[in-house]
């Protein structure tokens, strides 16, 4: 993993962030319960697309 999966790995986790509001805590037990989806090839992550994709959107060079 590198900075640029991790990042990816990230958005996805804030995304979920709503979940967590109003007197929900994000305990470690809910968070073993939370199913993310990945893109994937031969049901491994596939970091390498997320990497990719991180790199493609624009203003990627300053991150």
């Amino acid at each position: 993993m590198n900075k640029y999966s991790a990042m990816f790995l990230v958005t996805i986790l804030n995304l979920e962030q709503y979940r967590y509001n109003y007197g929900r805590k994000a305990s470690q037990t809910r968070l073993k319960e939370i199913a993310i989806q990945l893109p994937s090839s031969d049901n491994k992550p596939d970091f390498e697309f997320m990497e990719n994709y991180i790199k493609s959107i624009n203003y990627s060079s300053v991150l």
